[in-house]
């Protein structure tokens, strides 16, 4: 059942950012900060995602799928590309 609820709740994220991030397309991706993404969708308890699931479940499944990546870190600068 958890899997199938990380799976879930990562095709919302997909779609979410595909649709809310728009605007930060560059070429063939969407690149975002972790702050971009925390402040979007860890913003209120009960509603949206826990940044743990966000950063240890849902990225990391998107990534295995091809559809995400962690690009280099720089300095403390975290940017993720979203295909």
């Amino acid at each position: 059942m958890q899997r199938v609820r990380i799976a879930q709740e990562a095709e919302v994220l997909l779609a979410r950012v595909r649709i809310d991030f728009r605007s930060k397309r560059q070429g063939n991706s969407i690149i975002l900060s972790r702050s971009d993404l925390t402040s979007k969708f860890c913003h209120a308890p009960g509603r949206g995602f826990h940044v743990h699931d966000l950063y240890y479940q849902l990225i990391p499944y998107l990534e295995a799928r091809g559809e995400a990546r962690r690009l280099r870190k720089e300095g403390k600068l975290e940017r993720y590309a979203f295909p």
